[in-house]
């Protein structure tokens, strides 16, 4: 159960870290408007230091930092597969906000 926790955090870390960047935001809500982007980094780095102190909690230091960084891989690997899961919905549906780069 610890271990879900630790992960939920890192994968809810990284998703407001790419929220941070204005690329992801304008997909989200549209070109229209900026992305907070202090209190969503500040966000990240909480949710992310709280995922690291669930591993160490869970694996002790030298194993639970090693994991946390595997918890990372992992989290940061379905989270660009799902934004990319995401833009091909996005695109077939018409949803999509902003215009498509050469």
């Amino acid at each position: 159960m610890t271990f879900l926790l630790a992960f939920g955090l890192a994968a809810a870390g990284l998703g407001t870290c790419a929220l941070a960047m204005h690329r992801h935001w304008s997909d989200l809500f549209g070109p229209e408007g900026k992305p907070p982007v202090l209190p969503l980094r500040g966000a990240s780095a909480c949710l992310l230091a709280a995922s690291l102190g669930t591993s160490i909690s869970l694996w002790g230091p030298s194993i639970g930092a090693t994991a946390w960084f595997g918890l990372l891989s992992l989290a940061g690997l379905l989270l660009v597969l799902a934004l990319a899961a995401w833009g091909r919905t996005a695109d077939r549906s018409g949803l999509k906000h902003r215009r498509c780069r050469p």
